[in-house]
């Protein structure tokens, strides 16, 4: 790393190496590269070289990612992520405004789950679109139904990747 640290014609060249012991978990030589790749972009976005060894936290933190990649389909269509609205007040009148759509997995096995967990790990495996479509379809089955009952409907915000427009028409 030392040598490396001016390589790049006396610039600074940033590294990021991640290391998978088998001590902690005798696996195949794929998911040890992956684990080992895994330690190595926690760094991601950092400018000094980093060395980084996967370790228990990284085991658990990879486990709830494969859950949520492997069970986002059955969150949507179970029932497990549901959509909650954030009222907006106007400061000026005290009245609401709109809303913003958010959205929370509650899940049978890991419990509630925040967004900072599930909203990036469906962002990195481009599934996120799968989950804007279906916050999307709450807010305009919510406001087919307010319209029913005569409610005052509020506009929604809701926040959608930049990913969902190479994904989605």
């Amino acid at each position: 790393l030392d040598e490396c640290s001016t390589a790049a014609d006396g610039k600074e060249l940033s590294i990021r190496v991640g290391i998978y012991r088998n001590s902690l978990e005798n696996v195949d030589v794929n998911v040890a590269c992956d684990r080992a790749k895994f330690s190595a972009d926690l760094k991601k976005g950092e400018l000094s070289s980093t060395v980084t060894y996967y370790d228990e936290d990284m085991l658990k933190r990879n486990e709830i990612n494969v859950h949520i990649i492997q069970n986002l389909d059955r969150a949507l269509k179970e029932g497990w992520i549901k959509v909650y609205y954030q009222p907006i007040v106007r400061s000026v009148n005290e009245r609401v405004s709109d809303e913003e759509a958010l959205a929370r997995w509650i899940d049978p096995i890991k419990g509630f789950m925040s967004p900072a967990d599930f909203i990036p790990v469906l962002e990195d495996a481009k599934l996120l679109y799968k989950l804007d479509l279906y916050v999307l379809e709450q807010i305009l089955e919510r406001m087919k139904l307010f319209e029913e009952k005569g409610f005052f409907i509020v506009p929604c915000a809701i926040n959608i990747s930049r990913n969902d427009f190479d994904k989605i028409d």
